[in-house]
């Protein structure tokens, strides 16, 4: 019955959404089929995997949108290179992950690895 899940965000100005895209891209994401009319223009990006996760209790993330991501450390760079603005350095979860969470178009976006698979040092954040 279900065909897909939609998180719509509504990106403030027209010129950031090409960057959101850019980013998006380079983590791994692949283009949908996006719109262009007199009304709005959309860029839909879509990932190999997802999960639809209720919790309860405390929030896993600060974020509206949680992504698990193979390298937190190179998800770093990547997003500071593309100047978005990171809100959280990368830190250890209670549940076993490193994570830090930035702002891509005015979503708040956690990525996280799990702790086993971070090899490297953790980068501090801008």
């Amino acid at each position: 019955m279900i065909r897909s899940v939609v998180v719509p965000r509504i990106v403030a100005q027209h010129n950031e959404l090409d960057r959101v895209r850019a980013v998006l891209l380079e983590l791994g994401f692949t283009d949908g089929d996006g719109w262009n009319d007199h009304r709005s223009r959309g860029v839909p990006l879509i990932a190999g995997d997802g999960v639809l996760e209720f919790y309860h209790g405390q929030p896993p993330a600060p974020a509206d949108v949680i992504v698990e991501v193979e390298d937190v450390q190179r998800t770093v760079e990547i997003v500071r290179r593309h100047r978005m603005k990171v809100l959280s350095e990368v830190k250890r979860t209670h549940w076993g992950a490193d994570l830090f969470v930035c702002d891509i178009g005015g979503c708040h976006i956690a990525f996280f690895s799990w702790a086993e698979q971070a090899e490297a040092p953790l980068p501090k954040a801008a």
